[in-house]
């Protein structure tokens, strides 16, 4: 039967430390599971077992349960007698340190079903912050008293009807958050539920729970068990909440809990279940569109407001000095990169429709500001959109930054006043660079009529280079195309990456990737429950096997994958963004705390840029 009940929670996607809570978590969004896991875990454990799982029974002796250190020295291990004989002084130590072993004693629980009933105190004092903390509490206790065998029920202690809710579901949390009083809880509340609960002579026996301010602890029969949570004395956007869980015979047990972020918090607490409606976002891979490294992996740049904060990197991977913050008064930033020996920022369009570039040299002085000419028609460069880089398209300083937008027009811009945007490439996917050189993959439907060319300047004059609908293009300077390799035919969506030692990937299918490499090209397929943040070779001969870097449906996991091999990777915290570098066999990734981290994949250690708080 239990084998049976455990089976039937695990629900798949969840987090591996909450893979049982299925039933509790089913309806729940991702985001606000990842945002309330700390919280469920530290609840969890302060709340102790069920209690069919505690020691303790009220029937007739049953035989042997274990072994315990405390006890009637009747029950003493044999051991522990022989131990007195032979060597008396540690003996006596171990009875003076509470370091003896007893045979602990089974009983005989009471027949029928173990009963869960919870009230929670809907008070003036319990919205806000405690609110969130009581839809927390609610789920913890379902998923306890579920584990335990037990049934259960809640219910809200100002309500005049004293209506029980048997279940966790979308409704019924609803009602949770909605059952607002204006008066605190009275003893009185509580007499109106009596008949309701029906309990037992012995409350304990029932598992009765009472959850609000401290004003429960005068409610309800002495042998409740009692969470008593404090109002924050700072706002919701800071916290932290602190509560305490005091149950008959046990020490009370203090938990704080740092709240969540304010936007995830606010949606707890008017509609967690609410299907939040985004702008679309460009199909460029899972969760990286807030941080981009450089093409050498030597800065991480990771959007920060309007602006970008830059980290400069050691090895690739630990912190080089303090970060830097640049922004430009507000006006977002849409590319970011490194471009003779200084910063270069892409700020979106003014009101006229202008971009502007602008170079920051080492002291962050700004050293120059360009106002550039209204974009070609159809060039995307408004936010939201992901953070790009920005890369020389030659060695030049004077030579034109290359931008990817996010409709994939390769844009040249030059950093001159006034100076037109020209659009050198349509149906791009991917850029990067190799050895020095732009690289991007061009990738564009059997249908899609309009002509693909590269356009570039030569002697003052546009030119074209006629290109395949489908292939990777190395540039050899500013004037030509240096390698062109062509891509298999397939129905994929053509996202690119970048990576170590000149490796590429693209999806040519469904769950289907073109890996290169220097010395050699395979195709790997990655199952649907994961995705690609990445292109890295690894395993064979030399590390040369061209592979990919995934993302697993849990967030916790990477997945290193070659056409032969799999090697896996745990991350400490889920990730909601990550990117790969470039430059070394490293991943950024931040968490739902504002943490920052790197992680060495070959080594699985974690450097923190900026740790979240504990239980964000």
């Amino acid at each position: 039967m239990t084998g049976q009940l455990e089976t039937s929670s695990y629900l798949p996607g969840l987090p591996p430390a909450l893979s049982a809570w299925g039933p509790e978590l089913s309806d729940w969004p991702e985001d606000l599971i990842l945002t309330l896991e700390p919280w469920l875990l530290r609840l969890s454990a302060a709340l102790g077992p069920p209690r069919s799982a505690e020691s303790h029974g009220d029937g007739p002796p049953d035989g042997f349960a274990g072994l315990t250190r405390r006890g009637s020295y009747e029950r003493l291990l044999t051991t522990e007698w022989l131990l007195a004989e032979q060597h008396p002084e540690e003996f006596l130590r171990r009875a003076t340190q509470g370091e003896h072993l007893f045979y602990a004693l089974a009983r005989q629980s009471p027949a029928g079903t173990t009963r869960t009933r919870v009230l929670f105190d809907a008070g003036p004092h319990q919205q806000g912050a405690p609110r969130v903390v009581h839809l927390a509490l609610l789920l913890t206790l379902a998923r306890r008293a579920r584990a335990g065998g037990a049934d259960f029920v809640w219910g809200v202690l100002q309500d005049p009807q004293a209506v029980l809710h048997p279940d966790v579901s979308k409704r019924s949390v609803l009602d949770l958050l909605a059952g607002r009083s204006i008066r605190p809880a009275l003893p009185e509340d509580f007499e109106r539920w009596t008949s309701a609960l029906a309990l037992g002579p012995r409350p304990e026996a029932d598992d009765l729970w009472l959850v609000g301010g401290a004003g429960v602890r005068a409610v309800g029969p002495p042998g409740a068990r009692r969470v008593v949570v404090q109002e924050p004395l700072l706002d919701l956007a800071v916290g932290p909440v602190d509560l305490s869980v005091e149950s008959p015979g046990h020490p009370p047990r203090t938990v704080r809990l740092a709240l969540p972020p304010s936007r995830a918090a606010l949606r707890l607490l008017r509609d967690p279940f609410e299907v939040i409606r985004r702008h679309p976002a460009p199909d460029r891979g899972p969760a990286g569109d807030g941080l981009v490294f450089t093409s050498d992996g030597r800065t991480l740049f990771a959007r920060s407001g309007p602006g970008v904060l830059m980290r400069r990197l050691r090895n690739g991977v630990f912190p080089d000095g303090p970060p830097t913050s640049l922004s430009a008064g507000g006006r977002p930033v849409v590319a970011v990169g490194h471009v003779a020996k200084r910063t270069w920022l892409l700020l979106a369009p003014d009101a006229s429709g202008r971009p502007r570039l602008l170079s920051f040299n080492r002291h962050r002085s700004c050293q120059s500001s360009f106002d550039l000419l209204r974009l070609p028609e159809g060039v995307a460069a408004d936010p939201p959109g992901p953070l790009t880089l920005l890369m020389p398209q030659g060695g030049r300083k004077e030579s034109a930054r290359l931008y990817l937008d996010a409709s994939g027009h390769l844009v040249g811009l030059t950093p001159v006043p006034d100076s037109p945007a020209t659009v050198l490439c349509r149906g791009v996917t991917g850029l990067g660079r190799d050895d020095g050189q732009p690289v991007f993959v061009v990738f564009r439907s059997e249908h899609d009529e309009r002509p693909i060319a590269l356009r570039s300047r030569e002697g003052g004059a546009l030119r074209q280079a006629d290109l395949p609908r489908r292939a990777v293009v190395w540039l050899a300077g500013v004037e030509r195309v240096g390698r062109i390799v062509n891509l298999p035919s397939g129905s994929g969506s053509g996202r690119a990456f970048f990576g170590l030692r000149g490796s590429v990937a693209v999806e040519v299918d469904a769950g289907r990737w073109y890996c290169l490499h220097p010395r050699h090209e395979a195709e790997v397929d990655v199952p649907g429950h994961e995705a690609v943040v990445g292109a890295l070779p690894f395993g064979g001969e030399g590390g040369q096997a061209p592979g990919v870097v995934t993302l697993d449906g849990d967030r916790r996991r990477l997945h290193l994958r070659s056409r032969h091999e799999r090697r896996t990777v745990a991350l400490e915290q889920p990730a909601l963004q990550i990117a790969l570098s470039p430059g070394a066999p490293v991943a950024a990734y931040t968490t739902a705390g504002d943490g920052l981290g790197l992680i060495d994949l070959g080594s699985g250690g974690t450097t923190w840029l900026r740790r979240s708080e504990p239980g964000a």
